[in-house]
């Protein structure tokens, strides 16, 4: 297999011929090599996925750049099977380990690029049809969405006592709630809870304000 050229025109020679944005392929992938170089022949070896997504998305680019082993590791599982269950297990293991909302934060954001690089490369690859993608990308929110209301109810326990009968419910609107989120969707949601049983230390409504703000931070754009 011929090498691809560090930069330059003959570079987009070597790019797949369905590459939206072959400029941008090119620079993204004399990045990815240029602080990665160890990574060549691996980039070789997987240059048409790695290219479509370096066109498709510099956000992903700039995370793969920043983090080649976890591209490499979702190339490796890019057909394994994905599911809302799969997804909120991952997570409820991963913020098992996490002591305060910060380290939960960090946690989830890591979990979220990981998997939508996944999706990305699913996507590109022509593994799923659109229908599919869109699940998965809503099984992802919800996994999030539910997973860190669990984490933060369990910190607003530990720090202002458990409330009787006062439950907090997220429901997903637009297009989460339809399932059918894309790589560019705004996650609209509303909080429900009743406005009855008082922890201790904590009115009901400031526990949701709580609750709101550190969900905010956790679902990052």
């Amino acid at each position: 297999m011929p090498s691809i050229p560090d930069s330059g025109p003959r570079m987009y020679e070597y790019l797949p011929s369905g590459c939206p944005d072959p400029e941008r392929a090119s620079k993204n992938i004399a990045s990815f090599l240029s602080e990665n170089p160890a990574y060549e022949e691996a980039v070789q070896e997987h240059r048409e996925p790695i290219s479509l997504l370096f066109s498709h998305s510099q956000f992903l680019a700039n995370y793969a750049v920043q983090n080649p082993e976890i591209l490499f590791r979702s190339l490796r599982a890019v057909d394994a099977p994905l599911s809302a269950d799969r997804f909120r297990s991952a997570l409820r293991d991963l913020l098992a380990t996490c002591h305060t909302p910060d380290e939960g934060m960090k946690a989830v954001r890591t979990f979220k690029k990981r998997h939508l690089l996944t999706i990305a490369l699913r996507d590109v690859a022509k593994r799923e049809d659109p229908q599919e993608v869109m699940l998965d990308l809503s099984n992802l929110a919800d996994a999030i969405l539910s997973e860190s209301l669990r984490f933060i109810e369990d910190r607003m326990i530990q720090r202002y006592g458990a409330s009787e009968n006062n439950a907090v419910v997220i429901i997903g609107l637009g297009k989460l709630g339809a399932q059918e989120l894309n790589f560019s969707s705004d996650v609209d949601i509303v909080f429900v809870y009743r406005n009855e049983g008082e922890p201790t230390g904590v009115q009901p409504h400031q526990g949701v304000t709580r609750t709101r703000r550190w969900m905010r931070c956790m679902w990052p754009n």
